[in-house]
């Protein structure tokens, strides 16, 4: 427990040192002028939360390597990304996607874009802070896990407010590095033993009988777009001033995305075989407790995990609440302030949430989902906006009846309704206005 504290505490100073560079550029883009390696490192560390420590490993256990899919579809949303990304004109300092689309569709359709975003998020880091929740039952089951939550919560708040973008990118290229170290430690171990027999379906790819068609495509209309019109994407792109190094960043980001989902599934799919029939939330525990020994080894493992959920979680706070005060509220002056105000509001409220919900994967996917069948057709029109004559009105309300949407279908459990978002939203825009 006390090299968790300790970690923590890391943090916390590193983002204290951080907040000597008070300076909206600084605080919101990280300087604006960082390297292709240190924004692909924050897009990995971002990407990677709570959705790969338990989520994808769970996920597989279940399923087998289809699950691999939860990364591989979001490196082709990344690709795509890349490849159409000099088309839409993006400004060298825009500090939100909400920021850039003010910019084609005016001041409405950003407060309407904040919104969306705003609440989605609270959904996304909810699931991060349940993630740890889960973990910490595990590793540390003698202590009150609501507290150890709410510790780590109140920490995640203070250096992600505290130091800003500079912070949050920072503490992101580390705490990669951490979770590679720790993930080739436990791989090294696993494989050095005698591995047994998969079950053949579990490797069947991309579908299986526990996997179906039907759930690809889901998977594929969320994932997909959420990759493509990410805010989190879109703010560690931002600390890029070049669009030539956003492309680079994006391609080398979907590249390594890759081989890292099929190692997480690996994990699950040797978890199934090797525990039979047990909660698919300790599998990492299981595994580093079985393979690895009670020494510095297992403690690297340790803080890898929670790594990559606070890698993910800092950034989607930062991300929530500098929209939520600069987008929703359009405050400037002393912004700064806000922002650090809101970024422990949002934390708070996430924790609330998470000790509400069960399940990190549909919890996930819910906030996606409802995100992406709002925004991706409207980002996606931006470059055609002129040939077809799209007008503002239109894309208010395609946003907002496609969010309708795909609100009611998740709490209904219609996966198609997806798909009916996105057929409506597209309708919505290329309808003429005939009294125009």
């Amino acid at each position: 427990m006390y090299y968790i504290v300790g970690f923590f505490i890391l943090l916390f100073i590193i983002s204290l040192f951080h907040n000597k560079e008070y300076n909206s550029r600084n605080y919101f883009l990280a300087g604006g002028n960082n390297s292709v390696i240190t924004v692909t490192f924050s897009l990995l560390a971002t990407i990677l939360g709570a959705s790969s420590t338990i989520g994808l490993v769970g996920l597989a256990y279940k399923t087998g390597l289809a699950a691999s899919l939860w990364l591989i579809l979001g490196a082709i949303g990344l690709f795509i990304l890349g490849l159409i990304y000099p088309q839409f004109n993006f400004g060298t300092y825009n500090y939100t996607i909400t920021e850039y689309l003010q910019l084609h569709y005016g001041s409405k359709v950003k407060k309407i874009l904040g919104l969306i975003i705003f609440l989605s998020w609270i959904g996304v880091i909810s699931a991060q802070f349940l993630a740890l929740a889960r973990l910490f039952s595990f590793y540390f089951p003698e202590i009150n896990i609501k507290f150890l939550l709410l510790f780590a919560t109140l920490v995640v708040t203070l250096y992600t407010g505290f130091g800003g973008q500079r912070a949050v990118v920072f503490t992101d290229c580390l705490q990669f590095i951490f979770f590679l170290v720790g993930l080739s430690i436990l791989l090294i171990k696993i494989f050095g033993k005698q591995i047994p027999d998969l079950q053949p379906e579990y490797l069947r790819f991309p579908c299986n009988k526990y996997f179906k068609i039907s759930d690809f495509i889901y998977f594929s209309l969320v994932l997909i777009p959420v990759y493509i019109v990410g805010p989190d994407i879109h703010s560690r792109l931002f600390c890029n001033s070049s669009i030539n190094d956003r492309r680079k960043a994006l391609i080398i980001t979907g590249i390594t995305l890759i081989p890292i989902g099929l190692l997480l599934a690996f994990l699950g799919i040797f978890a199934h075989s090797q525990y039979g029939n047990i909660n698919s939330d300790e599998i990492l525990y299981r595994l580093s407790k079985d393979f690895l020994p009670a020494n510095i080894l297992f403690y690297i493992f340790v803080i890898a995990v929670v790594c990559l959920i606070l890698s993910s979680a800092d950034t989607c706070l930062l991300t929530s609440a500098t929209i939520f005060i600069r987008d929703i509220l359009g405050i400037r002056k002393k912004e700064i302030f806000f922002v650090r105000m809101a970024v422990t509001v949002v934390g708070l409220i996430s924790f609330l949430f998470a000790l509400y919900f069960k399940q990190i994967i549909n919890l996930l996917l819910f906030s996606y989902s409802i995100y992406a069948v709002s925004v991706f057709i409207p980002f996606m029109v931006i470059p055609f906006k002129e040939k077809f004559n799209i007008s503002v009105t239109r894309i208010q309300n395609s946003m907002l009846i496609a969010g309708v949407i795909a609100v009611i279908s998740n709490i209904l459990n219609f996966k198609w309704g997806v798909m009916l978002g996105y057929l409506l939203s597209a309708m919505i825009i290329f309808t003429p206005d005939f009294n125009s």
